[in-house]
């Protein structure tokens, strides 16, 4: 057996050839556990990379000794098959071309003319599958069903050194039947490996031999350490949240699903123009280094099969998954530290949160939207990262002696709030549906603008939101509230006590009424 060096090594350059960045951490584990040559369990929970996981040890090991067939991958359902087979096609060995959609010929480090893989399906007609036979094919992938009619027919003889791929989700009535059928008809000399979401009912199957089993737990652990998040936000405000938690974060190399594809785009649209690198992960898009060239990728659950992405350290829900299952598969490409998944539910989105957390076991809490406070802090502090780690001395230098001679010494301090202001881009104005209140409470009573909302928002039973901008000073605070609510505000906290003080609230007048 190869050592771990030049497996690695092997499989890497496959993968890399077959339009991959970089192998998965299970695939890297899971590659040399099957290639020691026993029966093998791998249990996985949708761990990234599993079907290339079992395909690199046989287009690292196979060679063409001797007639039959040398690999059996078997899959209980049609759409299994076609996503194997598709698999299979990205390794296609160049230059080599066939006539037949259910053939192709693979690269193999141990044969120059590859190996010829064929699919068996029940959609495919059974007159082309026997031709393919008169090819000598080395790799079949079918459903057991479909290879129990071949080998009825006589149009299956295998190696005298076999290796079989099982990959199953669940087992359907009469599959372990099918199955020691054909093991019936199989050469002794064999290596089984299955792949299942359970090992312990699979251990005492009377077609495996002491088998050994790796338990691929870790996009579980994974999912446990990670800060679990939903924030209700409607829904033409979705995208400014997007925004304002990116900048109050600090957020990069981040996922954000959305439900329909054509929404994508709009939203990758928008993100540029708020000067952020983002990159829209398309459905047929071939992406080998995706991350080299953008923070925030956007793209939909079905966009999302097949794609590596090498340092994900947030995933943003911007449309709520479906169930638990959509939930943990969007999650399982997290690969960075700390790790951070947000949800944004709107008013008429369904999000199964009990459903989650109690099949995941994880926490999902609830998220106020960023305070400008924190928007304005997280920019800062961004922004002074990049001067440490990216900007030229040299260059800033020259920039600052040019500020210091045109720019009186008491106004620097104003020059530089103006361009961080510009720098922020335009906000959005505040929509004529909100108020302004004048609120007679402020820092001095250590009142921040998260101690607002939570008053206004568990005393009024509003949402989020309701409620606009918060400036708090030392003695006073302003906070714009939608019309609707305006007037109970002020009924019902005028002349309440809050934090140790009577306050008042009033429609904040604006400066031109002071004037008589």
């Amino acid at each position: 057996m190869k050592n771990q060096t030049s497996l690695d090594a092997e499989a890497l350059s496959l993968v890399r050839e077959a339009g991959y960045h970089d192998l998965t951490s299970f695939q890297r584990k899971v590659v040399p556990f099957i290639a020691k040559g026993k029966d093998t369990i791998v249990e996985f929970s949708y761990q990234r990379g599993k079907t290339v996981a079992f395909i690199l040890p046989l287009l690292l090991q196979l060679k063409k000794s001797g007639p039959g067939i040398k690999a059996i991958v078997l899959a209980p359902k049609t759409e299994d098959l076609t996503k194997i087979f598709n698999e299979f096609k990205r390794f296609h060995l160049q230059g080599s071309r066939t006539r037949q959609i259910n053939l192709v010929r693979v690269k193999s480090h141990s044969e120059n003319r590859g190996l010829l893989t064929v699919l068996l399906s029940e959609e495919n007609e059974i007159r082309t599958e026997v031709r393919s036979f008169t090819r000598e094919p080395d790799i079949i992938v079918s459903s057991p069903g479909r290879l129990i009619d071949h080998i009825r027919r006589g149009n299956v003889s295998f190696s005298d050194d076999l290796r079989i791929v099982i990959s199953i989700r669940e087992i359907e009535p009469g599959f372990l039947e099918d199955l020691q059928f054909i093991y019936s008809k199989l050469p002794s000399k064999r290596q089984t490996v299955i792949f299942s979401p359970e090992s312990e009912h699979l251990e005492g199957w009377s077609i495996l031999r002491r088998p050994r089993v790796f338990k691929g737990v870790e996009s579980a652990q994974r999912l446990r350490r990670a800060d679990h998040f939903y924030l209700e936000v409607e829904d033409e405000r979705k995208r400014k949240v997007l925004l304002d938690l990116i900048a109050s974060q600090k957020l990069t190399s981040l996922l954000v699903f959305c439900e329909k594809e054509d929404s994508t785009a709009a939203l990758v649209l928008y993100l540029k123009e708020n000067k952020l690198r983002a990159r829209r992960i398309e459905l047929s898009s071939g992406v080998k280094e995706p991350n080299l060239d953008s923070d925030v990728f956007v793209l939909t659950d079905k966009s999302l099969s097949s794609r590596v992405f090498t340092e994900i350290k947030v995933i943003i829900n911007f449309d709520p998954p479906g169930d638990a299952e959509a939930y943990r598969r969007r999650c399982s490409y997290l690969t960075g530290r700390p790790l951070q998944i947000f949800t944004f539910v709107g008013k008429n989105q369904f999000f199964n949160l009990n459903q989650i957390q109690e099949m995941l076991k994880v926490r999902v809490q609830n998220r106020e939207e960023p305070t400008e406070e924190d928007i304005i802090k997280g920019s800062i502090e961004r922004i002074v990262k990049i001067i440490k780690e990216q900007e030229d001395p040299d260059e800033l230098n020259r920039f600052r002696k040019i500020v210091k001679k045109h720019v009186p010494i008491f106004l620097r301090s104003y020059f530089m709030a103006y361009l961080f202001k510009q720098s922020m881009g335009k906000h959005e104005a505040r929509p004529d549906k909100f108020t302004t209140l004048f609120i007679s409470i402020g820092k001095n009573r250590r009142v921040y603008p998260r101690d607002l909302v939570s008053l206004f928002m568990s005393n009024l039973k509003i949402n989020r939101s309701d409620i606009g901008v918060i400036k708090v000073f030392d003695n006073y605070s302003f906070l714009d509230v939608s019309l609707d609510h305006a007037s109970d505000a002020i009924s019902t906290f005028s002349g309440t006590n809050f934090r140790g003080r009577r306050i008042t609230v009033n429609r904040a007048r604006k400066k031109n009424d002071s004037q008589g």
